[in-house]
Formats: structure tokens, C-alpha cells, sequence
């Protein structure tokens, strides 16, 4: 998705458009919003660091 996104070229952009995503797997009795904050961080380290770009959550752990 990252690569068709970035491919597309729209006249009216001044910059080409990039997509930054965050992955995790869900933990065996992890909950969602755990998981979802674990996505969500992923998803601001990929912007962090270079944009356009997919970055994996660290593994879950059960506390």
C-alpha cells in the first residue's frame, strides 16, 4: 500500500504523497487498547524517522 500510494502522481501536489503505517499482532491476552496504543506507536516512530515508511510495535508483554 505504502509503495502504490507513494507511485501516484496528482498535477495539483506540490510534494509527492507518502503513507506512514504502524503494525503489531495482537498478544494472546492482550486487549484492544493496548494493542491500539502499541500501533499508534509504531505508527509516530515511522513519522519520526523518515516518513514513508512501514514500522513494527514492539513485542506484547503480559505485565
Amino acid at each position: 500500500m505504502r509503495k502504490n500510494i507513494s507511485d501516484q502522481v496528482l498535477p495539483a501536489m506540490k510534494q509527492p504523497i507518502t503513507a506512514s503505517f504502524g503494525v503489531a499482532e495482537l498478544g494472546a491476552e492482550e486487549t484492544a487498547p493496548s494493542l491500539l496504543k502499541r500501533v499508534d506507536q509504531a505508527l509516530y516512530y515511522s513519522k519520526e524517522h523518515g516518513r514513508n515508511r512501514v514500522s513494527s510495535a514492539d513485542p506484547w508483554k503480559k505485565t
